[in-house]
């Protein structure tokens, strides 16, 4: 059933069988010698180790070939031993078992895309989240030089902590990839810039997660001219809160659905962007808060604005499930912070007419 099942995935019948037929064996496994094993056993007995990870080796193959070993065939068949497993292993390499992950993931993706009502998405856009978080280690003489504490100057927190930015999908909370560093303690740097050189970090070392069809949401500590150029130049598409005291010149009228192109400056670059501008209703009252959000200045047809300001919050509590869920795993990490269920977004107001 679970190769049925990769089958689908993949989209190609006996898929397993298609990718071992193009691998190329090397090491002390060589010539065309009728042999106990194959390549399509040795990538089956290597997905299979996956699923019975306390199983040694011979237990495994023993598993994967269940009674066949009991048919009366012309010639004995002897289970490969440990030895001759771990040699094909070798000898096929990481590139078929590469293939077919990369086919896996790609059938993954196609039936979410085409199915999943729970996708987060905003127009055309699928929708994923960027925050920070601290994780404690091993309090260290290397841990603190390393990594430092936050929340003290002194570096005297109990443990020392390592700052973690994780980059994850809004729809399944799956993480795409965490940049790390040290906690930020002290004068020198402060929450936000910790967080900004990590995110710059990110955005060099998993540059292919920046696609044209995803929208990031990021709170107030990110913005910085260059860095959101810098994201913008991958091709994909941003949706940041913007911190109080950040000049936003409007440089054109409003759009039909209430937003607006203004100019930001910073870092000696000056970028278009689109504003977008709303008040929440909590407990049945107006919070006095304006709320306004930048993103490129995607056409609002596949960005819209109604759509940002609704997934906005669903984006962000998912995020903090997806952190809480990572840390509640590691032993000592600390109390992990957001919620374990995302809530229902909270009603909004457009703004309709200009400022002022």
């Amino acid at each position: 059933m679970a190769e049925q099942r990769l089958d689908e995935l993949c989209g190609v019948p006996g898929v397993i069988d298609q990718v071992a037929r193009s691998a190329v064996l090397d090491g002390r496994v060589k010539g065309a010698a009728r042999r106990a094993m194959s390549p399509a056993l040795a990538i089956r007995f290597t997905l299979l180790m996956t699923l019975v990870p306390d199983a040694d080796y011979t237990a495994v193959i023993e598993t994967l070939l269940g009674d066949l070993v009991l048919v009366p065939w012309q010639r004995p068949y002897r289970v490969p031993t440990a030895a001759v497993a771990c040699t094909w292993r070798e000898a096929l390499g990481p590139a078929p078992l590469e293939r077919l992950r990369d086919m896996e993931l790609a059938g993954i993706d196609g039936e979410h895309r085409a199915h999943d009502y729970r996708a987060v998405t905003v127009g055309e856009l699928e929708v994923g989240s960027i925050d920070g978080s601290l994780v404690r280690v091993p309090d260290t003489p290397a841990s603190r030089q390393a990594f430092g504490s936050a929340g003290t100057a002194d570096d005297s927190s109990p443990y020392p902590q390592l700052r973690e930015l994780r980059i994850s999908a809004a729809s399944t909370r799956a993480t795409f990839g965490v940049a790390t560093g040290p906690s930020g303690a002290g004068a020198s740097r402060d929450k936000g810039e910790a967080e900004q050189v990590l995110l710059d970090k990110a955005v060099k070392d998993y540059r292919y997660l920046f696609t044209s069809w995803r929208l990031w949401v990021m709170d107030r500590n990110y913005p910085g001219v260059p860095r959101i150029k810098a994201m913008l130049a991958t091709g994909t598409h941003v949706l940041i809160r913007v911190r109080d005291g950040i000049t936003l010149r409007r440089t054109a009228g409003f759009l039909p659905d209430g937003s607006y192109l203004a100019e930001i400056s910073g870092g000696g670059i000056t970028l278009t962007v689109r504003v977008i501008e709303y008040t929440v209703t909590a407990a049945g009252r107006d919070a006095p808060e304006l709320f306004c959000l930048i993103t490129d200045p995607a056409r609002p047809r596949r960005l819209p604005c109604a759509g940002a300001r609704a997934g906005l919050p669903l984006a962000v509590d998912r995020l903090g499930t997806c952190l809480k869920e990572a840390k509640s795993a590691i032993t000592g990490a600390g109390r992990p912070p957001g919620r374990c269920c995302a809530r229902r977004p909270r009603p909004w107001s457009a703004r309709s007419t200009p400022p002022g």
